[in-house]
């Protein structure tokens, strides 16, 4: 586990060398820790990012959140990513889980 700011520890670790990742920080860093879990999870192996519907909040007009905009850009990037396969789960305020097949 490492705790801390996603971009100081997630470069450090090993490319294809985990089984697992599981996101949670600031939103708007979040296509940074994608990209850096993707390098650091082999193929076969899970992901999941917390907070896939922004505590509700991707929908609403105005969000109190100034960081819901990373969300659609996440999912979007998620879904056209070759090297996933990803569904969104309802649990909690919604998790992102996906498979990395390449």
């Amino acid at each position: 586990m490492l705790r801390g700011r996603g971009a100081d520890g997630l470069p450090t670790l090993v490319s294809d060398s985990a089984a697992a990742a599981f996101l949670e920080s600031d939103r708007a860093s979040y296509s940074l820790g994608l990209e850096q879990c993707l390098r650091s999870v082999r193929v076969g192996g899970r992901m999941a990012v917390d907070n896939a519907w922004s505590c509700g909040q991707l929908l609403d007009d105005r969000p109190g959140d100034r960081d819901v905009a990373a969300i659609p850009d996440l999912n979007d990037r998620t879904a056209a990513d070759a090297r996933l396969q990803t569904v969104i789960v309802a649990l909690g305020h919604r998790l992102w889980v996906g498979t990395r097949v390449r």
